[in-house]
């Protein structure tokens, strides 16, 4: 497992992830130290979950600004 350790993951379209993979992506960062780009807009697409009618805005989620710590706009 030491291979996962200090990783640096990018996730484009992170609003889009279903919520196992978000939680998955967190423990990796809790276990093994890596560093968590996100990339997307949630105002744009919901998450995808296989038969739910839950939609998330990480926008807002806990566990996503623990990940992330600073929170960057761009604008194009």
């Amino acid at each position: 497992m030491t291979s996962l350790k200090d990783k640096v993951i990018f996730i484009k379209e992170y609003s889009m992830a279903p919520n196992k993979c978000m939680t998955k992506i967190y423990e990796a960062l809790s276990l093994f130290h890596n560093t968590v780009y996100l990339f997307g807009d949630c105002n744009q697409t919901n998450p995808v979950e296989s038969g739910s009618q839950i939609h998330y805005n990480y926008d807002y989620s806990k566990t996503v600004q623990q990940m992330t710590g600073k929170k960057q706009t761009l604008i194009h």
